[in-house]
């Protein structure tokens, strides 16, 4: 025989609640961290400077012309394709967790773990440029693909 948890423990079904809640919360946070690299990346400008330099027989005249795209309008659709392929990636551990929640398995999420890891490939192969701004991601998926605790007694 059981006995009922006392105040100090929690019923497994409290625990998955709190597990599905957290999961959720880290879900919510990844997307609005990709809603924070879209607005960033479309209104923050880069500066480049180029000198140009010209003899015209009289002097040296130099001339320098400063200019500040930002990201989108630097790269373009390259940009727009790389925030769409993490917020497919949110779509596929959300999809994971939910399934897992709703079949009752409680095993690690392979499709979250998967979309966990390309946000971290991307995180490598973008270290020198925007991978250190997917990397919050990457982490906050792969707590999403953790193993739910177990609802068997």
């Amino acid at each position: 025989m059981t006995s009922p948890p006392t105040s100090t423990e929690t019923s497994p079904t409290t625990r998955g609640r709190r597990q599905i809640v957290t999961r959720l919360l880290c879900l919510g946070a990844a997307v609005a961290w990709v809603g924070v690299l879209a607005v960033v990346f479309s209104t923050v400008t880069q500066s480049s400077t180029e000198v140009i330099s010209s003899n015209d027989g009289h002097g040296i005249v130099t001339r320098v012309v400063s200019s500040s795209p930002t990201l989108v309008a630097e790269d373009g659709s390259a940009v727009l394709v790389i925030l769409l392929l993490l917020l497919l990636l949110c779509a596929v551990a959300a999809a994971s967790l939910l399934y897992r929640h709703r079949r009752g398995i409680d095993g690690i999420g392979i499709a979250g773990i998967i979309a966990a890891g390309l946000a971290g490939l991307l995180t490598l192969l973008g270290a020198l440029s925007i991978g250190l701004f997917v990397a919050p991601l990457a982490m906050l998926l792969t707590v999403v693909a953790l193993p739910l605790e177990s609802r068997r007694t």
